[in-house]
């Protein structure tokens, strides 16, 4: 059984109220009137001990609730006597005179104290000079309720003034002078009836989020004191509430049982904003909602959901610029695609306001990512989309509806969802009892789709836009009139290519380029650089890049430099089977790799012009005017291995080096001098060039396809100046002919 259901049942033995002391004025200033004595503790029932869990109060607590009784006749002084100014001391001894001549008057005359009273004011007022201005608006004093509230005292509870009583006989006993003195007796303003403790007890439990009416809390903590503490002084109801309302102020007691959140949107001071500073078009406002009716989704067996509302508003003319309507949660892919319509569509913002959450304020969208160009130091890259677009991203107070428009526009949304099909209310108290029948599996087929509620959300946002407002940024005008092209804010708008690398989206961390295609690793997929751009990202091999993604497209990422120079594409490399692979995809793959060895190749032939071939001790010999031509290389020795670093090496000399072999057989057919000869062993030093095959092989790697004229015009050239040997894989001038 608890503490509280103990004192209700015992609460038959134990006085309801507590007992207050008689009052009987002393017969000296030293008399006083003594409290009965509280019983000792350990003779008390168990009710009379406070639990507070399994913790029971003290006797020592008890003793100090005793001492904080005051004492008798109900008041004590505050302050000495002597302590008190001289014009109150005076002021309190005309009181005195006055008393004193009322009742000299009362008792020679026989006449009434009330008769007495206006006798001597009338009489003698000039005996009492500062009575005689003493009253409200610099009235006289001089009257019989002040002189019978001077004797008996007036007020009660908290605010009780005792006076200075009178004798067994009646008459005034004028040794309680002091009491007269102004915030001489505990009772006086700035006092509280009762236990000290008694009223911390309440005020704790009443100025608390949430708890019900002063009158239940203090019901309850009365009858918890009055089981416990019997004789201790306990205020009554009217003065606590006297006490509570004109000594807290109506904002405190809000903030305390209302909560911030009502205190904020109803009693907190705000800034108000001058709506003349912005253009229309230079500062955005994004929000999302929860809207307040239900749809049903693709799966019949599933329950409706409450899709959401994600708005992109102009500050200045309250045009919506982007409006999505989603039957899921709200990420950052979601913010992106509806700001990259509305950039494409409007122009860029100046300024783009959003809340602090984690879809609007996402590494890379809204807070940059930082990279370090090097290991060793350097300036820092901070990249974002907003900073790519040179947009200034501002975060709105948390729960400050005042600071987003977008708010406003919601409102008118949630007028018109009272008339939509499956309406849930906005709050629990508010939610239809037809609510829980659109949950129903037989009424679900009857609530609208997605597409069916997007066509409802389009034609409340076209309603929207032809209603005027009278508010401080439209003032009067519609939403489309406030956006006019002529009045809104521009800037250079972007080409597709710099909105496109805009949007992308970088990742937090950098990666290092695998020389291996090269590519990189993401999301358990490698990506592989397209042909086009691999020559570019060469130089990158091993090195770390920053990695951007776009939304429509998960196949595809590009690389950057760490300071944001752009360098590759790269796609998402398909998976072969281990066995059974289509043949024509496995001989592209083939063909791709061959093509990039013969392009590097083709440059180490274009920066050595053939030199490489030759060792370096007859390079060195060579003169400076051998250098502007081609080396004219032999190959001489041929060796396949698998062993070594080199796998397959080649031995190459100086043609003019080569000495011809004697011809050990002499043959009609074979005469060195004739024409037939010659060819033949032209053809055999000099293999014929497959320029078709190489042309084909340069128009993969660069990604182009060139029209028949140019492709032929290239042939051309390529047989008047080169030669290409596919069994030595290297390209050689091509020898003159007789």
């Amino acid at each position: 059984m608890s503490f509280f259901a103990q004192a209700l049942k015992k609460k038959g033995t134990v006085s309801p109220r507590p007992v207050r002391p008689a009052t009987v004025m002393p017969e000296s200033p030293a008399a006083q009137t003594v409290l009965p004595p509280l019983p000792d503790a350990s003779l008390l029932p168990a009710v009379g001990v406070r639990q507070v869990g399994q913790v029971a109060r003290t006797d020592a607590l008890a003793a100090l609730r005793e001492s904080a009784i005051p004492e008798a006749p109900g008041f004590r002084p505050v302050r000495k006597p002597e302590d008190c100014p001289a014009e109150e001391r005076a002021l309190r001894d005309e009181k005195i005179r006055y008393i004193r001549a009322v009742w000299e008057l009362h008792v020679a005359t026989n006449c009434g104290e009330g008769r007495a009273a206006a006798l001597i004011a009338e009489k003698q007022p000039d005996d009492f000079p500062r009575l005689a201005t003493a009253g409200k608006g610099g009235s006289s004093a001089l009257r019989y309720n002040n002189y019978r509230n001077w004797i008996n005292g007036y007020g009660s509870g908290g605010r009780r003034r005792p006076g200075i009583g009178r004798l067994n006989d009646g008459t005034p006993d004028y040794r309680n002078a002091d009491v007269l003195l102004p915030n001489y007796v505990r009772g006086h303003k700035n006092t509280v009836y009762g236990d000290p403790m008694f009223w911390a007890e309440l005020k704790g439990v009443w100025l608390r989020n949430g708890e019900p009416y002063l009158a239940k809390n203090y019901r309850r903590t009365r009858m918890i004191w009055e089981a416990c503490y019997p004789g201790q002084l306990i205020p009554t109801l009217a003065q606590v509430r006297y006490h509570f309302q004109h000594r807290f102020p109506h904002r405190m007691v809000a903030l305390a049982r209302k909560g911030e959140n009502w205190y904020d949107q109803n009693l907190r001071n705000f800034i108000e904003r001058d709506p003349d500073s912005i253009r229309p078009g230079e500062a955005w406002v994004a929000d999302t909602k929860d809207c307040d009716f239900q749809i049903r989704t693709d799966n019949p067996d599933a329950k409706p959901i409450r899709p959401k509302l994600v708005v992109i508003m102009d500050v200045k003319s309250q045009f919506p610029v982007s409006v999505q309507l989603i039957d899921g949660n709200c990420s950052n892919e979601v913010i992106r695609n509806g700001f990259a319509a509305a950039v494409w569509r409007f122009g860029r913002p100046r300024i783009f306001l959003t809340d602090n959450g984690k879809d609007y304020c996402k590494a890379g969208f809204g807070d940059p990512v930082v990279f370090a160009p090097s290991v060793d130091g350097g300036e820092l890259y901070e990249h974002s989309i907003l900073r790519e677009l040179d947009v200034e991203h501002h975060k709105a107070i948390p729960y400050n509806a005042r600071a987003k428009i977008v708010e406003r526009f919601f409102r008118e949304v949630a007028g018109y969802e009272r008339d939509s099909r499956g309406y849930v209310g906005n709050k629990p108290e508010n939610r239809p009892a037809t609510a829980d029948v659109w949950a129903k599996l037989k009424a679900r087929k009857y609530l609208n789709s997605l597409d069916e509620a997007c066509e409802w959300v389009a034609q409340l946002v076209r309603v929207y836009l032809n209603t005027p407002s009278d508010g401080k940024f439209l003032a009067g005008m519609t939403p489309v009139q406030a956006f006019r092209p002529e009045i809104r804010y521009t800037r250079p708008k972007l080409s597709y290519a710099e909105c496109f690398r805009a949007f992308q989206l970088p990742l937090q961390d950098s990666k290092k380029l695998d020389g291996r295609g090269p590519s990189v690793r993401l999301d358990n997929g490698r990506y592989v650089v397209i042909p086009a751009d691999r020559e570019r990202a060469w130089k990158y091999d091993g090195k770390r890049v920053m990695i951007k993604t776009v939304i429509f497209n998960k196949e595809v990422c590009y690389i950057y430099d760490l300071d944001g120079t752009y360098i590759a594409e790269c796609r998402l490399e398909e998976k072969l089977p281990y066995f059974g692979a289509d043949p024509k995809l496995l001989a592209a793959k083939l063909e791709e790799q061959r093509a990039e060895k013969v392009a590097l190749r083709a440059r180490i032939w274009e920066e050595t012009k053939g030199w490489h071939l030759i060792d370096a001790e007859t390079t060195y010999q060579q003169p400076r005017e051998a250098f502007a031509s081609p080396a004219p290389a032999k190959l001489i020795e041929t060796m396949h291995s698998v062993k070594g670093e080199t796998h397959n090496p080649r031995v190459y000399v100086l043609e003019n080096e080569v000495k011809p072999e004697p011809c050990k057989t002499v043959c009609a057919n074979s005469d060195p001098e004739s024409p037939k000869a010659g060819r033949k062993k032209a053809k055999e030093a000099t293999p014929k060039i497959e320029t078709k095959r190489l042309n084909r092989i340069l128009r993969t790697i660069n990604g182009e396809d060139e029209p028949a004229a140019v492709r032929s015009k290239n042939n051309h050239i390529h047989k008047e100046k080169r030669e290409y040997d596919d069994d030595e894989c290297r390209i050689r001038p091509r020898l003159p002919r007789d």
